[in-house]
């Protein structure tokens, strides 16, 4: 799981299909028309973000269950 830092910038560029932005700020800025939006559009990516990480940990315990099983 995440470590706790805000969203990891390399995830955003990702996302974003962006490499040169130097902050997962001005990531988030590029789609926002105003710092309230972007306020709001972090939240979003911010529980998308966790949400992948526990999606990869439940995988991966199913996974490990499933070959432990055999």
């Amino acid at each position: 799981m995440a470590d706790g830092r805000a969203i990891q910038k390399s995830w955003l560029q990702k996302k974003f299909g962006v490499t040169t932005v130097s902050s997962w700020a001005k990531l988030i800025m590029l789609s926002c028309h105003d710092e309230k939006s972007g306020f709001e559009y972090f939240f979003k990516l911010f529980d998308e973000f966790f949400q992948r990480d526990i999606t990869l940990d439940t995988n991966k315990t199913e996974e490990m269950a499933q070959h432990g099983s055999k």
